[in-house]
């Protein structure tokens, strides 16, 4: 049996439970395959003690190291360990990749395409430099993946964005992108055992009974995820449709790009600054457990997907799909591989315009609503399951010899 370690910047958190993003969902997923065809996965993942520990049979090391190392180090430790081959669940630096084992690695969206806006500038990690140190990162991010591409044995892409970039830079070696879309695991059917005792869900319980629109914004409080434009987008919404809305927001302050306090005090100002009933009409909930995002999805009217940048195939946009709820998303990465616009939900470009405008449109035409959602139940069922996800990633798996 061979053994694969798998190495990450984050995956269980202090309780021994699996954050609730969808990288680290994706990731669990990829070792329970990896286990299901007869190789033995590790993961590698730093904390602030030396420690080993195990979930639904998959042992998880535990390394005393800072995010930013555990590439080099959960790799060391998996040669040591007999590992015969290693998985990087982010792309690392070039140098970081072991020269001694067959790396492969998975690929969340291309994550430097972020532009300057100067409505956000206090958003960026460097406020004051942000327009200059942009266009640099953006060219070494590059220049760092495809050189990277050219040490892996493969990559998993979650999108298609991410192959068209190699065969547009380095046509050699599209032949290593497996793209897989992302999946929903939330049950599609009725259940009547849905967790309703979160806080969160109770506030959106009690704005449906106020008879309240509901969007549904399943995004962490992040630069990229476009929460620094949404009380933009609530006042031109509210101009047209009146306060009866309510924007309810389920993620919570994040490290990327500056740090959760940046985030924080930047959605602080803009809130402050922002009208009184857009203030009134923006739900931040603080965070809702994920067994209990069925209960939101179906309490909702509308999902909005607001991204900025850096997307790949978001878990919440399918989510909402396999639920029959329309959703609003920007034209960004790899959002353009699973909605069709006007057809399984309301694809724009990223302007508060543009976002708004299909907020409205859905608001007024109850209809369209209904028809969106239904058209994206059936492509979600059809096509971005967990099964369907399993199928697609086995080639991947197998080509990568780990099931030998």
């Amino acid at each position: 049996m061979s053994k694969v370690g798998f190495v990450t910047n984050a995956f269980l958190d202090t309780h021994g439970k699996v954050f609730g993003g969808g990288a680290e969902r994706h990731l669990y997923q990829l070792m329970r395959l990896t286990a299901d065809t007869g190789a033995e996965p590790v993961l590698y993942q730093p904390a602030d003690e030396r420690s080993s520990s195990e979930l639904d049979g998959i042992v998880v090391r535990l390394l005393p190291e800072r995010p930013s190392a555990i590439w080099t180090a959960g790799c060391r430790q998996a040669v040591a360990d007999g590992c015969h081959f290693v998985h990087y669940q982010n792309f690392p630096r070039p140098w970081q990749v072991a020269s001694d084992l067959s790396a492969t690695a998975t690929q969340h969206g291309i994550y430097w395409d972020v532009p300057f806006e100067p409505r956000a500038r206090e958003w960026y990690p460097i406020p004051a430099f942000a327009r200059v140190t942009l266009p640099w990162w953006r060219r070494v991010e590059r220049h760092s993946t495809l050189a990277l591409m050219g040490r892996l044995h493969s990559v998993l892409a979650t999108d298609s964005g991410f192959l068209r970039l190699v065969q547009a830079y380095r046509p050699e070696l599209r032949h290593k992108v497996h793209v897989a879309l992302n999946f929903s695991d939330l049950p599609d059917g009725e259940v009547n055992n849905e967790p309703m005792d979160s806080p969160g869900i109770g506030r959106l319980v009690a704005a449906r009974e106020a008879g309240r629109t509901i969007v549904l914004v399943p995004r962490n409080l992040s630069l990229v995820r476009g929460i620094w434009w949404l009380p933009d987008i609530v006042e031109q919404v509210l101009t047209k449709t009146g306060p009866l809305v309510t924007f309810a927001v389920t993620g919570v302050n994040v490290p990327f790009y500056g740090g959760a306090s940046r985030y924080e005090k930047a959605l602080a100002a803009r809130l402050n600054s922002a009208t009184p009933d857009a203030r009134a009409a923006i739900q931040l909930l603080g965070g809702i457990p994920h067994p209990s995002m069925v209960s939101a999805y179906r309490l909702s009217d509308i999902v909005l997907i607001p991204t900025f940048a850096h997307e790949g195939t978001p878990l919440a946009a399918i989510e909402a799909m396999a639920l029959a709820r329309p959703v609003v998303a920007t034209n960004i990465g790899g959002l353009n591989d699973i909605l069709d616009d006007r057809f399984t939900g309301m694809l724009v470009r990223p302007s508060i315009g543009d976002i708004a405008g299909a907020i409205i449109d859905l608001i007024e035409h109850p209809d369209l609503r209904k028809t969106l959602g239904f058209n994206a139940q059936i492509k979600a069922r059809a096509c971005l399951t967990l099964d369907s996800w399993r199928q697609q990633v086995r080639p991947f798996i197998e080509s990568s010899g780990w099931s030998s």
